[in-house]
């Protein structure tokens, strides 16, 4: 249910940045020329957010694209008619991968935890879960051999024990705030008060 919720938000979102050109031969060379790279891998329209380790489990997504290179995973947007670069996931800062839900992914470095979330872009069909390009994504990001964790192996949300607390029309309601932990193995998972 909160996977075909969240491509449906993801699509919507990303339908505003429909206009972003990626994939074609005049497309790349300007994103090569605009953020200086010599290759590129790939490319995907990509929702992407980035959360604290340590602090609440929960971020504001971000329409655009992701670039591919050999050795890193590019998060763009296009601004002013220019390939903006947004962050830089080099391999070597990669501690572990965590799976998400099959779709987003999730790239946990030393203090931060990047949820991406590919989707293909095909003319005249819906959004959906680019799945090779997320598999191209993982297996280079993975490369120097940092573990690939799933959600039975390792937690990536742990309880805080703090609550939000908001106003409904049946009264105030409280719900509890997940904290993020770092699921990579060697990691210090002890929960930590959020600020």
């Amino acid at each position: 249910m909160f996977s075909r919720t969240a491509i449906a938000l993801v699509a919507a979102l990303l339908s505003a940045c429909g206009s972003i050109q990626h994939n074609t031969t005049e497309a790349r060379q300007h994103i090569k020329e605009d953020l200086k790279l010599a290759e590129i891998t790939d490319t995907s329209f990509t929702s992407f957010c980035w959360m604290r380790i340590g602090g609440p489990a929960g971020c504001h997504a971000t329409p655009g694209i992701s670039v591919l290179t050999p050795d890193s995973l590019l998060l763009v947007d296009h601004q002013w008619g220019k390939y903006v670069k947004k962050d830089v996931i080099k391999t070597e800062n990669v501690r572990c991968i965590h799976e998400g839900n099959g779709e987003i992914f999730y790239v946990f470095t030393d203090q931060v935890a990047v949820q991406v979330m590919p989707l293909t872009d095909v003319p005249g069909s819906p959004m959906v879960n680019n799945a090779r390009y997320r598999e191209e994504a993982i297996k280079m990001l993975l490369s120097n051999g940092q573990p690939y964790v799933t959600r039975e192996v390792a937690p990536m949300i742990v309880a805080s024990g703090v609550k939000f607390y908001t106003t409904m029309p049946s009264g105030t309601a409280g719900m509890n705030v997940g904290q993020i932990v770092s699921p990579c193995p060697g990691a210090h998972l002890s929960r930590t008060s959020l600020n």
